[in-house]
């Protein structure tokens, strides 16, 4: 008779749930009671396995990406801004800058090579209005 299988039907949709509220895999592994390591090892194999397996990988992969999904919402609507009790919309400029960062790598870097050249004042002692200090 095959071994019973660690994982049960129900302990995947706990597993997709978990992990759709954004819970790290060790954490979910306290949390539905497995041995410390198996669902990483699941995670690391990736789509290269079979059966129970690849049926935890999938779970913890479309749990991710609900996860991923519902954190984009909440920054979509705050790039595009939120009702103020005026009634007006107010963009957040710095929540669509993370989204193009965090999608586009090479606009994280513009922060980093823009660069302001401090700036020398000279000023004249002609400008200045006469007294004993600065004569």
């Amino acid at each position: 008779m095959p071994r019973p299988p660690k994982i049960t039907d129900e302990m995947l949709r706990e597993i997709e749930e978990l992990a759709a509220d954004g819970t790290t895999i060790p954490s979910i592994e306290a949390l539905i009671g497995v041995s410390d390591g198996l669902l990483r090892h699941y995670w690391a194999k990736g789509s290269n396995q079979k059966g129970i397996g690849l049926k935890v990988f999938h779970a913890l992969k479309k749990g991710y990406a609900r996860f991923e999904q519902t954190c984009l919402q909440i920054i979509w609507a705050a790039a595009y801004g939120h009702k103020h009790p005026q009634g007006e919309y107010q963009p957040q400029w710095t929540a669509a800058m993370r989204m193009l960062e965090a999608r586009f790598p090479e606009w994280a870097r513009i922060e980093k090579t823009m660069q302001i050249e401090p700036v020398n004042i000279v000023i004249s002692k002609k400008l200045l209005p006469k007294n004993e200090d600065n004569d």
